[in-house]
């Protein structure tokens, strides 16, 4: 890949936050993804390791001093994560000084060179959209495509969308105007829960401002490992990530004037219950079942229920 300069005057269009830690066998991927983008304008990556034993640090040492008008590195002592009191995040903002943010984590990656300048060209021209996410692919620890059966994607005005169908907002595809997260309002800090699913509850606040738009090309792979944060060997863990959603959905909900009905996002929290279970025994699957239609009886006339009923008792497949 050939070096990039860009001039110290010209300001910084794109902020990239990546947040790395041991992610030895896949930063550089990551990396490279940031390095090989095509723009008209400057761009920086701030990548966070967050105390890597693994040789993370050195790899990002390396991109750093090869791309260092690209790569702005931050490097901890102590790990960040496990103090849970946010300063992972907050640490990072003073430099992420764009006009448009955008995230990768050091696992994940992007596949499309000209991802920033497609999204940036289409929110300059578009005033009222405030974020553009992208299609995606799923990978496994080698990089190899996981079939999967991806959410239903919406362009337009999503908040209703997000609070009904909860998150279809691939982290690693989304650009944002950053001007919305230079004062976050106190209701954020007042979550009902901790939300283990950050960045959902970005969406749902920067859907208040504006509209989003789904561009129908794959531009970044996601990388589902075991410990990422949707993934569990237990059920009763996944049961409480569904849960911690649910809550985060109806706390919005409420907070945004109520556009969707309590009992829908109740039926919806359900069928996901269903669709999750299916990954563990059938007594897990069973219990989300009869859950499910004594709280809402009207999932009876889902087709959506029918099919995972079908796939799990017949097939015992997940849908």
């Amino acid at each position: 890949m050939g070096e990039r300069r860009f001039s110290e005057d010209e300001p910084v269009m794109v902020s990239i936050r990546c947040i790395t830690y041991n992610h030895a066998p896949y930063i550089r991927q990551c990396l490279d993804g940031f390095v090989m983008q095509k723009t008209n304008f400057r761009f920086q990556a701030v990548v966070h390791d967050d105390a890597s034993t693994d040789g993370t640090t050195d790899i990002v040492r390396e991109y750093a001093e090869k791309y260092p008008d690209i790569i702005v590195p931050m490097y901890e002592e102590e790990n960040r994560w496990s103090k849970h009191d946010g300063s992972l995040l907050t640490i990072m903002y003073p430099l992420l000084t764009g006009k448009y943010l955008a995230h990768c984590e050091g696992d994940d990656f992007w596949i499309d060179p000209n991802k920033l300048q497609k999204q940036v060209d289409f929110l300059e021209n578009n005033p009222d959209y405030v974020l553009t996410y992208t299609d995606y692919n799923v990978v496994d620890n080698e990089s190899k495509k996981i079939i999967s059966n991806w959410p239903k994607r919406f362009t337009g005005d999503c908040q209703k969308e997000l609070i009904k169908n909860g998150n279809f907002i691939c982290t690693p595809t989304a650009l944002y105007r950053r001007v919305f997260d230079d004062e976050w309002p106190q209701y954020l800090f007042n979550l009902p829960v901790k939300p283990r699913m950050s960045d959902y509850v970005h969406w749902l606040y920067l859907s208040q401002f504006g509209k989003f738009k789904f561009l129908d090309e794959v531009m970044a792979a996601y990388r589902k490992l075991n410990t990422s944060a949707s993934h569990f060997e237990d059920y009763s863990n996944t049961k409480r990530f569904n849960d911690n959603a649910k809550q985060i959905r109806l706390f919005f909900n409420k907070q945004l004037g109520n556009r969707v009905s309590e009992y829908l996002i109740n039926r919806n929290y359900h069928e996901n219950c269903i669709r999750t279970s299916m990954m563990y025994s059938k007594a897990d699957f069973w219990l989300e079942v009869k859950e499910g239609i004594s709280d809402t009886p009207s999932i009876l006339l889902s087709p959506k229920m029918w099919a995972l009923f079908v796939a799990k008792m017949f097939f015992n497949k997940r849908v």
